[in-house]
């Protein structure tokens, strides 16, 4: 009875932490792609990132518009103090409006130079997403393992349960010495160990990713996951061309070259003084007229030396970033296809091999156990390797899928 008791107190406790980790019982399935579309339709951060895109298409429309008229008013002689003084006819009073006219297309380079950077901010954006898409799979992938692992950790101690009981039967019958019960008991803190470490491994993994997809339910959801561990049919070469293709960040480099080239050519305009004409009416003690105004300042001094500098400097510093960027795009290719093959090559020996044998043996000590032909330690043993292994397998399909997850971030895109 006592060992009945203490059996359920820890079964309690575990229930415990399986509420604790998941905040409630699960009850949602949510899948890969589920995840992501709730990224892009949720994530506030994203949101964001979204009206970066608005602001620089308030900037295009800004650069657009022309500068606005002046309108002119004033008055002066009017005699004050002078009874018979006339209002019109006794003072001073001038009408006039004025327009300054941009000349050498410096509207038109400023438009261009904001549509420009309306294509980066757009450009931005997407790379905004591919790091955001990453980072969720990444998310969704440690959770479902750290979701897996607890699943073994629980299956592995309901396996310990049934042959501590079968052991206790057979001491009280007397086949069987006190002296192994002991260490059997023992070994149930390995079990309950490893299970609260998976759970709290599934719960931080899980708030990262309810984190990104502003998950709303109040329990966790239940992962659905097929890892893809297939070799890949494209070769290092063919990623790294199509990634220097459809990069986002790539893409947004360009534009800030155009829009820094576009830049050199508005200061370059704005050495070319405006225009300014006007015109109005002018009244003199009775006398009526009208008159023309023509405003050029002289480019004597001035000539927008100074910025045109800054710009050209400027337009070179964006051409070395896309240098460097072509040359970061090669390099994140090669060293995460690398790390992906590596990953897949360990993931399929392991497969092969250690977890195949840890289970087969595990399976087989357990039957020679109920036989009578195995003893306890070997049976623990056993059972110890075979839950080592499978953690460390699913350690190994976390790392692969990470690698995949890193190698589509550096191309660009899904890898099929």
């Amino acid at each position: 009875m006592a060992f009945l008791r203490r059996k359920s107190i820890w079964l309690l406790f575990l229930q415990i932490i399986a509420l604790a980790g998941s905040q409630g019982l699960a009850q949602t399935e949510l899948d890969m792609e589920r995840a992501l579309e709730m990224y892009i339709d949720r994530n506030p951060n994203l949101q964001a990132a979204r009206e970066q895109i608005e602001m620089a298409r308030g900037r295009l429309n800004q650069a657009g518009l022309l500068p606005n008229p002046t309108f002119n008013f004033s008055q002066e002689g009017y005699p004050v103090g002078q009874s018979n003084a006339s209002y019109f006819n006794d003072s001073t009073l001038n009408l006039w409006a004025t327009q300054e006219l941009e000349l050498g297309g410096k509207r038109g380079h400023r438009k261009r130079v904001a549509d420009f950077d309306v294509q980066a901010t757009e450009s931005e954006l997407q790379d905004f997403i591919r790091l955001g898409k990453a980072a969720v799979k990444e998310a969704f992938v440690r959770t479902y393992v750290a979701q897996e692992k607890l699943r073994l950790a629980q299956e592995q101690l309901n396996s310990y349960y049934q042959i501590q009981d079968i052991h206790r039967q057979r001491v009280e019958a007397g086949d069987a010495a006190g002296l192994a019960q002991l260490r059997i008991d023992l070994e149930e803190v390995r079990y309950i160990s490893a299970l609260n470490e998976m759970g709290t491994d599934q719960a931080a993994a899980w708030s990262e990713l309810a984190a990104l997809i502003s998950w709303e339910e109040p329990s966790m959801a239940t992962l659905q996951l097929t890892i893809d561990t297939a070799e890949l049919d494209r070769s290092q070469e063919e990623l790294q061309g199509i990634a220097l293709e459809s990069r986002p960040d790539l893409e947004r480099e360009m534009a800030r070259v155009a829009q820094a080239e576009e830049f050199v050519d508005l200061q370059e305009s704005r050495a070319i003084p405006n225009l300014t004409v006007g015109g109005g009416y002018n009244r003199d003690f009775g006398t009526h007229s009208f008159y023309l105004a023509l405003q050029l300042p002289v480019p004597l001094f001035n000539r927008n030396q100074g910025n045109i500098r800054a710009a050209l400097a400027g337009a070179r510093r964006s051409e070395n970033l896309l240098s460097w960027k072509r040359v970061q795009i090669r390099s994140e290719v090669e060293r995460t296809f690398k790390t992906y093959r590596l990953q897949q090559a360990n993931l399929q020996r392991l497969e092969q091999t250690v977890l195949q044998s840890a289970v087969r043996v595990a399976e087989l000590t357990q039957q020679s156990y109920l036989e009578g032909e195995a003893s306890l330690l070997e049976y623990l043993d056993a059972l110890r390797v075979k839950l080592d292994a499978s953690l460390g397998f699913h350690d190994l399909l976390f790392q692969l899928e990470r690698a995949r997850i890193e190698l589509e971030k550096a191309v660009g895109g899904e890898l099929q």
